[in-house]
């Protein structure tokens, strides 16, 4: 299986995961609005100076201010409230975030507990799992395939926020797929490849609909190229708005987004370097 097919059941399973009978609505779980912070909201790269007033000139030079890496990746340019926008959470955006400062960041995070870290010695891979205070579960994992930048951050979201409150901000998303789960739960995954984010919408079963006031429970935000190549190599339904949960199940229906095969590669071609 490939890296980025394990992405997507992991994020699946993870937002899922509450075996054997599953409750999928589950207010213990992380309580974060962050996905209805307006885009444009960028976390200064590490070591970025912060803004300073201008002061009086003296004759004596001084020395520019400059932040620690995991200071830096914590503070919000505009406003410094520690909020920033998708795909970062926290201070951490994959494809950016160093992993040992994505490390010390959950750390220092008074709201989170129960860090559990795992790696392969064989790929220097390495994912962490951590709970928000007072949770009963896992809520969130992020995981780096090489140990030095993170690749992905997965969280399991409390039934705070509704579709059409992050529709407002963001948009409509490009593509849809759902699933069920009990006769009285179901997940529709909803794809936005330009944040890139990937949420999981709750549905009251499979014979009922998403709608304006479902709500949003996980959220997965990943590199661009992670989440491309997902959308590649998965079979979507295009998004065409509030409707019944059988237009965008995953067994119905012809998809308009079908997957694309990844071919091995041939002696000429890697032969060419291909």
């Amino acid at each position: 299986m490939k890296p980025n097919h394990i992405l997507l059941v992991l994020v699946i399973a993870v937002v899922a995961a509450c075996a054997p009978a599953p409750v999928l609505r589950d207010m213990t779980l992380l309580q974060d609005e962050s996905l209805l912070t307006p885009p444009g909201r960028e976390i200064p790269p590490a070591g970025t100076p912060m803004p300073t007033e201008v002061a009086a000139a003296t004759d004596e030079a001084q020395p520019t201010p400059t932040l620690d890496p995991v200071a830096a990746n914590s503070i919000i340019q505009d406003n410094g409230d520690g909020t920033c926008a998708s795909p970062c959470w926290r201070g951490i955006t994959p494809g950016t975030t160093l992993w040992r400062d994505a490390l010390t960041i959950v750390e220092d995070d008074e709201t989170l507990q129960n860090l559990q870290i795992e790696s392969d010695e064989n790929t220097g891979a390495v994912g962490a799992l951590f709970e928000n205070v007072g949770g009963s579960s896992p809520c969130c994992n992020m995981a780096s395939r090489d140990g030095e930048i993170v690749d992905f951050i997965s969280l399991r979201l409390a039934p705070t926020m509704l579709l059409s409150e992050v529709i407002d901000i963001w948009g409509d998303p490009t593509y849809a797929i759902g699933g069920p789960v009990a006769d009285d739960q179901a997940l529709v995954y909803l794809f936005y490849p330009n944040v890139p984010m990937m949420l999981a919408v709750f549905v009251a079963g499979p014979q009922s609909s998403i709608t304006a006031s479902s709500e949003v429970i996980g959220v997965i935000y990943a590199k661009s190229s992670d989440l491309e190549e997902i959308v590649r190599s998965t079979p979507l339904h295009f998004w065409e708005g509030y409707d019944t949960f059988a237009a965008y199940d995953d067994e119905e229906g012809t998809f308009d987004q079908t997957a694309v095969p990844t071919l091995p590669p041939t002696a000429e071609s890697a032969a060419e370097g291909g």
